[in-house]
């Protein structure tokens, strides 16, 4: 393979009644999409049918499907996964368009997890308390068949879980704003100033990519080096080594940068976290008591509100970049102003959460003010996250996955020295694949990325 967007289609087999049919010269065209807000990838095929394969489909069919870009050969070959190779299951059946002898209709597809998922449900207790403390790696080999291979598990602290008949995503959803990382974090600061910033860091992401199901913290990924570095220019300018033009972008699109109404509803600048603790069954027709009395009864507010601001997050967090994503004396005006959101996190009894040997819940380690301090900095960190959004449209590239860095180097508009453009600060530097999106045609594969930062690089960095 020698053009920019050239690619291998090695195999689409379809299994129709235990029948493999190779369907790979009747797709027109398909869209592969993974992301890290998404539990599931999903795979899209439009096919032009002159068969009459639509009347033996039921919707339910398995799919083996393999390709591989040209680009997907990185720069010093930090990735050995050059392919995306997947077995899925049919859901859906789109709607059939008639023209003369064909037909044109869309298949989709997911993993054979995401129907365990819907088929089955965890009920009962989940945590250290019965020996079931791997509530996620559980979640997905017990109820979602899933092999070990295909998961990438940071390791979290311990709670118990009690699970109402959810569905598996649900339970594993339910835990990933309430524990914390059990390493530690890089952050910003020095390690010895880490001493002084009181919560470990926290906010997981569970996501299904071209490499398996992900269970990770934002600052994990955040600290990941980049793949590859891709430059916006135009192609074959100064060289003719499509080597060299595979990590050149063509298009990029520009997000909404400043939409304040927006980042003070959702608390980007400051946020106070009250945790409630609800009122246990009784036959009782008395009044429960209040936790912060002295009888330390069972319902009310534990402690006090936990305010975060966007200043204090970006010291605790692993960003990017180094530089703070805002103008500083911006922030200034919401130090002493009321939180812009408040939120309310419903938590189980104290003593239901302390951590020691003779505690009820086994020695889970998180106790609720814990479980607070963690909910306030998962959801501040995700906005932190997606302060500057960027969409880019490169080659065909399979080495890419969400959840991966890459960096990007745009330059400015505006020519100061007549051999080089500078970079542009607020667009250039390191990036986190939030979406990803291949396209394959008959006669190229283009990667659609939707990018998301939480930081600048410093001008020490952007040269």
């Amino acid at each position: 393979m020698s053009d920019t967007k050239a690619f291998k289609f090695t195999k689409a087999d379809l299994y129709v009644n235990e029948e493999k049919l190779d369907i790979r010269a009747i797709i027109a065209e398909f869209q592969w999409y993974e992301s890290i807000d998404s539990p599931f990838v999903r795979l899209d095929i439009a096919v032009l049918d002159s068969i009459d394969l639509d009347q033996r489909l039921f919707g339910t069919e398995k799919l083996e499907i393999e390709f591989q870009t040209y680009a997907a050969q990185l720069e010093d070959k930090k990735s050995k996964e050059t392919k995306i190779k997947a077995t899925l299951k049919m859901y859906k059946i789109g709607s059939v368009v008639k023209r003369e002898r064909a037909k044109m209709y869309i298949l989709h597809f997911v993993p054979e997890a995401m129907y365990h998922n819907e088929s089955n449900r965890a009920f009962g207790l989940y945590g250290k308390k019965n020996g079931k403390d791997d509530v996620v790696e559980r979640m997905l080999k017990e109820q979602m068949k899933i092999p070990k291979k295909d998961m990438e598990i940071e390791a979290y602290t311990k709670m118990n879980v009690l699970c109402p008949n959810w569905r598996p995503v649900d339970a594993i959803s339910y835990v990933t704003d309430k524990v914390t990382r059990v390493a530690k974090g890089k952050g910003t600061k020095k390690q010895k100033d880490r001493k002084n910033i009181g919560v470990r860091q926290a906010g997981f992401l569970f996501y299904q990519n071209k490499r398996g199901y992900n269970f990770k913290s934002m600052d994990l990924l955040c600290e990941q080096p980049p793949l590859v570095t891709y430059v916006y220019g135009q192609k074959n300018v100064g060289t003719d080594d499509p080597a060299a033009d595979k990590f050149r972008i063509e298009t990029i699109k520009y997000p909404d940068r400043a939409n304040q109404l927006e980042k003070l509803r959702q608390g980007v600048y400051q946020t106070a976290t009250f945790g409630v603790v609800m009122a246990a069954p009784t036959s009782s027709s008395l009044p429960l008591s209040n936790a912060n009395t002295e009888d330390d009864g069972p319902e009310g507010t534990v402690t006090g509100p936990v305010v975060t601001t966007i200043m204090d997050m970006f010291d605790k967090a692993s960003t990017l970049e180094k530089g703070f994503p805002y103008a500083p004396e911006q922030m200034e005006e919401f130090k002493d102003n009321h939180p812009t959101r408040t939120k309310l996190k419903i938590l189980p009894k104290l003593a239901h959460q302390q951590a020691g040997s003779d505690s009820t819940d086994g020695g889970a380690e998180e106790e609720s003010a814990s479980i607070m301090n963690a909910a306030a900095y998962a959801n501040q960190r995700w906005w932190l996250l997606n302060t500057h959004t960027l969409t880019i449209t490169v080659s065909g590239n399979t080495a890419l996955f969400a959840g991966a860095v890459i960096k990007v180097d745009i330059p400015t508009s505006q020519q100061k020295n007549k051999n080089k453009l500078p970079k542009d600060r607020v667009f250039s530097g390191k990036y986190l694949i939030k979406g990803i999106k291949h396209t394959y045609t008959k006669d190229d594969m283009t990667t659609e990325l939707y990018l998301c930062r939480d930081s600048l690089p410093t001008a020490k960095n952007n040269t």
